[in-house]
C-alpha cells in the first residue's frame, strides 16, 4: 500500500504546468491517481486489523468498515447539502474575498470534521474536493484556490523534508538505494504493463504514464505514520521508507 500510491499533488502540478492534463497519458494518470487516493480509506481501515487492535474476524472487521463507510457517507451528504447553500449565499454577495475565505474554510472544516469522525484530515479534504467539483460554483472556487495551491504545496513538501534524517543516508544508504531502485523500476513496469494490456494504450502513452506515476505519494506518508503508530512499521524501516520516498519525489 505504501509503495503503490503516487503523488497526486506533484503529478497534477506538473501536468497542469505542461498543459498535458487532457492528453491521453494525462487523463490516464489522473484516473489512476484518484483511484489510488480513494484506496487510502480501506488501507487505513486495514491498519488496526493488521495490528490486532481489531480482531481479525468477520464481525469486528464489518463493524470497522461500516463505521468508516458511515462517517464518509455523513461527510459527503453533509457537504452536498451544506456546501451548495453556503456557496449560493456567498456568491449572492459578490465578494471575491468572502468566496476565497469560504473555499479555504470548507477544505479545512471538512478535514477537521473527517478526523473527528474517525477518518483522516487528508480523506476529509479530498472528499470536500470531490463534492465541490460537482458544484455549480466549482470553477469559481477553483479560481479562488489556485493561488493558494502553490503555497500549500510548498508547505507540504517543506513538512515532508523535515521528516528526512540525513543520518539515515549515512547509516542505511544501501537500503535506501535498493528501495528507490525497486520502487521506480517495479512501479513503472507495472503501470506500463497495465496501461498497455488493460487500458489498451499505445507504447508511448503507457511509458509516459509509467514514468509519471513512478514516485511515492503524499498519502503514503499518512499511511506510514498510521502504520508506525500501530507497530506495523519499525522505526528503522520507517526511516528508510521516508528517505527513499523523498528521493523518488525528487
Amino acid at each position: 500500500g505504501l509503495v503503490a500510491m503516487s503523488s497526486t499533488a506533484l503529478v497534477m502540478r506538473l501536468l497542469a504546468e505542461r498543459r498535458e492534463i487532457d492528453t491521453p497519458y494525462g487523463r490516464l494518470c489522473v484516473g489512476i491517481l484518484i483511484f489510488q487516493d480513494l484506496c487510502l480509506v480501506p488501507m487505513l481501515v486495514g491498519v488496526p486489523i493488521l495490528s490486532g487492535e481489531v480482531p481479525a474476524s468477520a464481525l469486528p472487521i464489518a463493524v470497522a468498515l461500516g463505521k468508516t463507510a458511515l462517517a464518509l457517507g455523513v461527510l459527503v451528504i453533509g457537504a452536498r447539502v451544506v456546501f451548495p447553500w453556503l456557496l449560493h449565499r456567498v456568491a449572492a454577495l459578490r465578494s471575491s474575498e468572502l468566496m476565497s475565505l469560504l473555499a479555504f474554510l470548507l477544505a479545512l472544516g471538512s478535514a477537521v470534521a473527517a478526523e473527528h469522525m474517525g477518518l483522516t484530515l487528508a480523506v476529509g479534504a479530498f472528499s470536500a474536493g470531490v463534492v465541490l467539483a460537482s458544484s455549480p460554483y466549482a470553477h469559481q472556487v477553483q479560481a479562488e484556490l489556485v493561488p493558494l495551491r502553490g503555497v500549500l504545496l510548498a508547505v507540504f513538501f517543506t513538512s515532508v523534508g523535515m521528516l528526512f534524517d540525513p543520518a539515515v543516508l549515512r547509516d542505511a544508504a544501501p537500503a535506501v538505494l535498493a528501495y528507490v531502485l525497486a520502487v521506480l523500476g517495479i512501479k513503472t513496469g507495472i503501470v506500463i504493463a497495465s496501461a498497455s494490456l488493460v487500458a489498451r494504450q499505445d507504447a508511448r502513452t503507457a511509458v509516459r504514464t509509467g514514468l509519471g506515476l513512478a514516485q511515492t505519494g503524499e498519502f503514503s506518508f499518512v499511511l506510514a505514520a498510521a502504520a508506525a503508530g500501530a507497530g506495523l512499521l519499525d522505526d528503522r524501516l520507517h526511516e528508510v521508507f521516508v528517505a527513499g520516498s523523498i528521493a523518488t519525489l525528487l
